[in-house]
């Protein structure tokens, strides 16, 4: 995989063994930074694909914060390459969430193989967290009421439609609340109030006439699908509740 790398080490002795360590490997080299302000100034200009970090570096913050800024600003996966090994260090290089930690000595191979799974891996969480993002827009912008609930009946997603449906302010949190506090729904033959357990099996159900009674106290006539969520061949215990207007 051909990668660019942002090498953040104060030690230049350090520093020129990785450079060359690292292009024996076959990755390109985006540049060398001493400091925190450096490597954010370096990030920003050269937008490398993984930034390896030094924690203990010179100046007002050190590697750790460092990497916190890079990842909120730039969105670029970050690899603790250092030889402080004490736990409360481990405990907020972790916390940054950074694609590996690597204590000094190491192996150029297991260098290899942590940059390699950790980009991949980031890469890969990136691309499903933008196709998320995509669908949670356009399920928005949609004038059916859309809801996602998981096998405990309970809110997982809920755009606006749904929540004026429904009688429910959009400033008000619904998500992991049980579907029966906000989706009462009733027979419209017999007035009885439909379950929302004991469908756990079954893929899609189609409801007619159905009786809706919101927050609002009014009386809807709705009709909406129950649908199971499913991901290639992988079953989801998550439900789609559409199309009730």
């Amino acid at each position: 995989m051909e990668m660019n790398i942002l090498i953040v080490e104060d030690d230049p002795t350090s520093a020129k063994l990785l450079n060359i360590g690292l292009r024996r490997l076959g990755y390109n080299i985006a540049g060398v930074a001493q400091s925190g302000p450096e490597a954010i100034d370096m990030t920003k200009k050269t937008q490398p694909d993984v930034v390896i970090m030094d924690i203990n570096l010179p100046g007002e913050f050190d590697g750790i914060r460092a990497a916190e800024i890079i990842k909120q600003e730039f969105d670029i996966p970050v690899l603790f390459l250092s030889a402080n090994t004490e736990e409360s260090i481990i405990k907020r290089a972790v916390g940054s969430d950074p694609i590996g930690y690597i204590s000094k000595p190491y192996t150029w191979e297991s260098l290899r193989v942590i940059i390699e799974t950790g980009v991949y891996r980031y890469k890969t969480e990136a691309r499903i967290k933008e196709k998320e993002e995509f669908l949670s827009v356009l399920l928005s912008s949609i004038d059916d009421g859309v809801i996602v609930i998981d096998s405990q009946s309970h809110i997982k997603f809920i755009n606006s439609s749904a929540h004026q449906i429904l009688g429910i302010e959009n400033n008000i949190n619904v998500m992991d609340t049980p579907i029966e506090e906000f989706l009462k729904l009733y027979d419209e033959i017999s007035g009885v109030p439909i379950q929302w357990m004991g469908w756990e099996s079954a893929e899609t159900i189609y409801m007619h006439d159905a009786i809706l009674k919101n927050k609002r106290e009014e009386t809807i006539y709705v009709e909406y699908r129950l649908s199971r969520l499913a991901s290639g061949k992988k079953i989801n215990n998550q439900y789609l509740i559409s199309n009730f207007a």
